[in-house]
């Protein structure tokens, strides 16, 4: 699988409420096919919308990012109306929303969907076993509200097969929990920073030759903490 990039987003689509219990893995499609829609680009869309919308995860054809943490709420399966399977997840007024993790796959045009659609696969398979959930935990947008997302795995078939290859996903993988990039400093010393800010507070320096796991990234910065955090400047971190 895929390394998991997390761009947590810092605006109104996380709103940073806990999940209630992680019942069910939600597939979504993007629904943009425009040139660049990639998973950093729809990250960027959910973080600067007015519009209530987001999802835990985004898939493209070469990288997985992580919006939303997997115990938090995400804004993906909401609405009025509820299908029968819908319904059945809900508890009194917690809507689907508050038990489930949402992965959105991108089809942008430009873009090779057979690789998004495998990166997906393996995903989900991935969150599945991490959270010791079944297949049968695994639904699509459109059994929870009856929304046409995804749209190519409306038809019976089309979902059947997406089950069968994440199953045999399963049967054949270890459940992968922090596959972070690791990075190399290459400036002959580098400030750290509380804020992915050039003019943040320095909480820390490090020398050339130092290495780092990156634990997320937001335009030019790299989070090299996530418990006291740290943040760096990337153009002095060489990919390892």
């Amino acid at each position: 699988m895929l390394p998991i990039t997390q761009m947590l987003l810092t605006n109104h689509n996380r709103p940073k409420i806990k999940l209630k219990k992680l019942k069910v893995i939600v597939m979504h499609w993007t629904a943009n096919t425009g040139k660049g829609a990639n998973a950093v680009a729809n990250r960027n869309y959910f973080n600067s919308t007015d519009r209530y919308c987001s999802a835990h995860y985004i898939v493209d054809d070469h990288q997985i990012i992580q919006c939303i943490p997997d115990n938090e709420v995400a804004y993906h399966v909401g609405a009025n109306k509820y299908m029968p399977a819908g319904q059945k997840i809900m508890e009194g007024k917690w809507g689907p929303n508050f038990f489930t993790i949402g992965i959105e796959m991108c089809v942008n045009s430009d873009g090779n969907w057979d690789k998004t659609y495998q990166n997906a696969v393996e995903l989900a398979a991935n969150l599945l076993k991490k959270h010791g959930l079944s297949i049968n935990n695994l639904y699509r947008h459109y059994d929870i509200t009856g929304k046409d997302c995804p749209r190519m795995l409306l038809s019976d078939s089309a979902w059947n097969i997406f089950k069968s290859k994440v199953q045999a996903q399963m049967n054949h993988s270890s459940p992968q929990h922090n596959q972070y990039k690791k990075g190399e400093v290459i400036a002959t010393t580098l400030n750290c920073r509380e804020k992915p800010d050039k003019n943040a507070a320095i909480n820390g320096k490090l020398s050339k030759g130092s290495q780092v796991t990156i634990y997320g990234e937001q335009e030019d910065w790299y989070l090299i903490n996530n418990k006291a955090p740290q943040w760096v400047c990337r153009d002095y971190i060489k990919i390892i």
